[in-house]
């Protein structure tokens, strides 16, 4: 009998020691390079900046998205930003709506010039203010998607080496957003990223998620080569763009026009990060098919990405670690209950419970600095959802349409 309450006992110090230790397999345990660059960019005044700026351009691709448009580009305009710069709207000709949005900021300084592509088709570049410049894409492109070409001609129209690159569905936190951004762009830099928030009125889910997907991919681009990273808020080098002729390699795909950039041109310690609140990009809250096609997209880039599997296998870890010790805590403290050992049964539960108190801790205090608003009690529900919603979009993609997700239809 001594024997048997000496095993338990053993036993229960090793559940003991799995449920306090798991926790460290956790991208949030992870987390000092980022938080501490984070501080660092919050501390940092404007005046501070290490380099001279220079001369911007913000090229914004749109489709549909006159509303978005309308309420955001603003911000964009209004950027406290001494060195001069350029917003690049790039909108379909056929979209009436968000011509007329366009319209309205020129005023009356609207003027044009025609330049052929293909040979047949035309595109309007029209000045019409001191920053404000916007392209109308042909009524059809074949064989590329109509966001890569919207890019391509922004980052071609540019007259800067720099460009940032983001979408009209987000805003910037600040008017230092362009001043922190361009901070990092340095002579030993070719891309500078920064980070992406949803805003408050998203689920808490979806804010949770981008927040742990940042920390995967924030962590890559300190430690070696970048893999990919978050939309809307990414800044490139025009030359490299255009030498290594942009998007080649992956025209056929429709989405993933940030990550392409990224895998494509990162270099070993070429990617800068910036993390200060005031560069942040504040997207609006996606739909729930919105939310879902992203994911589609990105499963269907994945393929063509470099350096995944490395992102991949860190990622399956951290999720074997998590519930591994969830099923095994769970099943010791249904056994302890079976075999009426009390004692085993009240180690065992405690442990349950320090597992999920640590794990908690753990995510909070990196999530907090990203999003004070998520409930801390959801955390770690919601670090279990993650894989299952994840499952759930592969399965999705296992059985769409695959031509959804390509421009060449044949």
């Amino acid at each position: 009998m001594i024997a048997i309450n000496i095993n338990i006992l053993i036993i229960c110090g090793l559940l003991m020691t799995v449920a306090l230790l798991a926790p460290l397999l956790s991208p949030f345990f992870r987390k000092r390079g980022i938080v501490s660059l984070l501080h660092e960019g919050a501390n940092t005044a404007a005046e501070e900046e290490p380099q001279e700026l220079q001369p911007m351009t913000v090229v914004i691709t749109t489709h549909d998205n006159a509303e978005d448009l309308e309420r955001n580009l603003p911000k964009f305009l209004h950027q406290d930003y001494p060195a001069g710069f350029r917003v690049i709207v790039v909108a379909d000709k056929s979209d009436n709506d968000t011509v007329d949005v366009l319209k309205r900021f020129a005023g009356s300084q609207s003027a044009a010039s025609e330049t052929a592509i293909d040979g047949n088709e035309n595109i309007k570049l029209s000045a019409v203010n001191a920053q404000l410049y916007y392209i109308l894409l042909p009524s059809s492109s074949r064989y590329m998607s109509r966001k890569k070409l919207g890019v391509t001609l922004g980052v071609k129209a540019a007259k800067t080496e720099w460009v940032l690159l983001t979408d009209p569905f987000c805003s910037p936190a600040s008017d230092q957003w362009l001043r922190k951004m361009a901070s990092k762009a340095t002579e030993d830099k070719n891309l500078v990223v920064g980070y992406t928030c949803y805003n408050q009125d998203t689920p808490g889910f979806m804010r949770f998620e981008r927040i742990q997907t940042a920390f995967y991919l924030m962590r890559r681009a300190l430690g070696g080569t970048a893999c990919r990273t978050l939309p809307s808020n990414l800044m490139f080098r025009k030359a490299e763009f255009l030498e290594q002729e942009g998007y080649k390699g992956n025209l056929e795909l429709i989405r993933g026009e940030y990550d392409f950039i990224v895998n494509k041109y990162a270099r070993p310690g070429g990617t800068a990060l910036v993390l200060s609140p005031d560069a942040w990009m504040i997207e609006d809250k996606p739909n729930k098919k919105t939310w879902r096609d992203k994911h589609l997209f990105a499963i269907a880039s994945r393929p063509k990405l470099c350096r995944r599997k490395g992102l991949s296998l860190l990622y399956a870890l951290d999720q074997t670690a998590l519930h591994a010790t969830l099923l095994l805590l769970l099943a010791a403290t249904a056994v302890m209950g079976c075999m009426q050992e009390w004692m085993g049964l009240g180690i065992t539960a405690c442990a349950l419970i320090a597992n999920v108190i640590v794990n908690t801790v753990v995510s909070r205090s990196a999530v907090k600095p990203f999003d004070e608003g998520l409930s801390t009690s959801s955390l770690y529900f919601y670090q279990l959802r993650i894989l299952w919603s994840r499952m759930a979009m592969q399965f999705r993609f296992w059985h769409a349409n695959k031509l959804d997700f390509t421009t060449h239809k044949q």
